[in-house]
């Protein structure tokens, strides 16, 4: 439920199981999942009404004719809440922190990029060869593990080493949503606050 002096700045949820990690890779618990999407966001999101995927942290993309490179093009109004604007290298530090990541809990979510070759040739571009089609890529894009972080604001908190990276994530955000957690209480209950920096249009 949201409950404020200012409508709509906090989002109180009732916590089922404990919250694993902050880290939306390393969460498998429903209630985790649900914070994780809450939290942070994805280069495209589902749209319930459509059924189909639209531009989030990009604004828009093209595929080849043969199905296997897409070309996104980076949303140039979305900024993380450090202020640090969202790059297509947050993206593909974000994805492949994942995926040289063994014991991440979703790991696998992103296993169709394994074996992709991931490019961000300027900060505005962000190029994905798979290497063959798969007509699910684009919606898997949307789950949290695909979650994108800002890598820089990451590096200068916790370092350059995976592992630093991991543990500082565990208890702390790098986020470009709507909403960060503000307050945890182990197996009680968490508080997201609405970022007051937030790039995108939030409803009342």
């Amino acid at each position: 439920s949201k409950t404020s002096g200012k409508a709509g700045q906090i989002l109180r949820m009732q916590q089922g199981l404990d919250l694993l990690t902050f880290d939306p890779p390393n969460e498998s618990a429903l209630f985790g999942i649900a914070v994780a999407h809450n939290t942070y966001e994805t280069i495209l999101k589902y749209d319930f009404k459509t059924s189909k995927v639209v531009p989030n942290l990009v604004s828009k993309w093209t595929v080849d004719e043969d199905g296997t490179t897409y070309t996104f093009t980076m949303n140039p109004k979305a900024t993380f809440i450090s202020g640090n604007k969202v790059r297509s290298q947050d993206v593909k530090w974000s994805w492949e922190r994942v995926l040289t990541w063994p014991t991440a809990i979703q790991g696998a979510s992103l296993s169709i990029i394994k074996d992709a070759k991931i490019e961000a040739p300027n900060a505005n571009t962000l190029v994905v060869t798979l290497p063959s089609p798969a007509s699910s890529f684009l919606n898997l894009t949307t789950g949290a593990a695909w979650s994108i972080l800002d890598q820089l604001k990451v590096e200068k908190e916790a370092g350059l080493t995976p592992e630093g990276q991991r543990a500082w994530l565990k208890n702390n955000q790098a986020t470009s949503a709507k909403y960060y957690i503000d307050k945890y209480v182990p197996l009680s209950f968490i508080t997201l606050k609405r970022n007051e920096k937030y790039w995108g249009k939030v409803k009342a």
